[in-house]
């Protein structure tokens, strides 16, 4: 299976910026925690990324950051991914 994770972040300062989703799988499962970077989509300050080899059923933790190229960091957002 696969998911779509979409951010919206804006930079007052308008600074580059680096957005990513640190992806936590389920408990008691081989797969690894991994980080995955969202993309700028061009259009209203949205960062996406398409997130592959979701084979474990269960509920996926994203906890979703941003960074700009100042040293900025971002309030961490959260959510989750769930995989029958």
């Amino acid at each position: 299976p696969t998911a779509t994770l979409n951010a919206v972040v804006v930079d007052p300062e308008g600074s580059t910026l680096n957005v990513s989703a640190t992806i936590i799988p389920p408990t008691a499962t081989p797969m690894s925690t991994f980080v995955q970077a969202l993309s700028f989509t061009g259009s209203a300050n949205t960062f996406s990324a398409e997130v592959t080899d979701l084979n474990v059923p269960g509920v996926y933790q994203v906890i979703y950051s941003a960074t700009d190229n100042i040293g900025n960091i971002s309030t961490v957002k959260t959510s989750t991914i769930t995989v029958q």
